[in-house]
């Protein structure tokens, strides 16, 4: 995770990150952490960043994944329609 936000700060280009484990080890406690510091960092130093959060477990499969990270970064999404290509 380090290199992840050292490279988003230092190039100020973001990648994905996938964590998982067991229930209970702290994930969501952590992220929901991560990511409150890197828009206070990203503040700080002027930078334009926006992060989302999603729960895969809660949205279940990748079109509703897709759907809560799309509507989390401020466009307006139907509630169905849309097509996903693999």
């Amino acid at each position: 995770m380090a290199t992840h936000l050292r490279d988003l700060f230092a190039t100020g280009q973001a990648r994905n990150l996938f964590i998982y484990g067991e229930p209970g080890t702290g994930k969501t406690v952590m992220v929901k952490y991560v990511l409150g510091e890197v828009a206070k960092r990203a503040s700080e130093a002027r930078l334009s960043v926006q992060t989302a959060y999603v729960n895969a477990g809660i949205t279940r499969n990748p079109y509703y994944t897709m759907q809560e990270i799309v509507k989390q970064l401020g466009v307006s999404v139907p509630c169905a329609g849309w097509q996903m290509s693999g």
